[in-house]
């Protein structure tokens, strides 16, 4: 658990889960101590990890493997220079599976549209909203006229009633204070 200089030592257990069909492995993990150099790239680190534990692309099968590095409790770890050391009996796990080992990808089924598509569906929604706008146009201007002579009829209507009311207001003339004396 010691550093050596600026590099940080570190108890790395692979699991091979590519090489089982069901995802599990009878044989013991492989433990090592590995040397991590301070401030270098996660693709450099993945470079040491597959060198370290002879994890060669080419040799698995010819399928593309994918290694995901763990903690004790079974979180995933990124794998960077900021990887804290840690002892035997705190090691981390590296588990190398196949792409999609567990969960079988389904085809694509998601077809999307293609841009002429959309732009004649846009183009002929546009082109029927002008149409039914077309067709509302006479309707428009009857509706305008009745509007406006119902409103004129209201409006008559009110004045009628005002121009009544003053002239009743009009006729009506002071007789004085009041025709029998209040009672207080």
């Amino acid at each position: 658990m010691a550093a050596n200089g600026n590099v940080e030592l570190v108890w790395i257990a692979v699991k091979r889960l590519d090489l089982a069909d069901d995802g599990e492995l009878d044989s013991e993990e492989i433990l090592k101590e590995i040397a991590f150099p301070p401030d270098v790239s996660s693709e450099s680190l993945k470079n040491i990890l597959k060198t370290a534990f002879e994890l060669d692309d080419n040799l698995v099968l010819k399928v593309p493997v994918q290694s995901t590095l763990r903690n004790q409790r079974k979180s995933l770890i990124p794998i960077n220079s900021k990887i804290a050391q840690n002892g035997n009996n705190r090691k981390y796990f590296l588990e190398v599976t196949n792409a999609h080992q567990h969960i079988k990808p389904l085809p694509k089924t998601v077809k999307l549209r293609e841009q002429p598509e959309t732009l004649s569906a846009t183009f002929n929604s546009i082109i029927n909203r002008v149409e039914a706008m077309e067709n509302f146009m006479p309707e428009l201007y009857n509706k305008r006229n009745a509007k406006i002579e119902s409103e004129m009829s209201d409006l008559g209507k009110q004045l009628k009633f005002l121009n009544q009311r003053f002239t009743e207001a009009e006729n009506s003339h002071w007789e004085g204070m009041f025709k029998k004396n209040p009672l207080w």
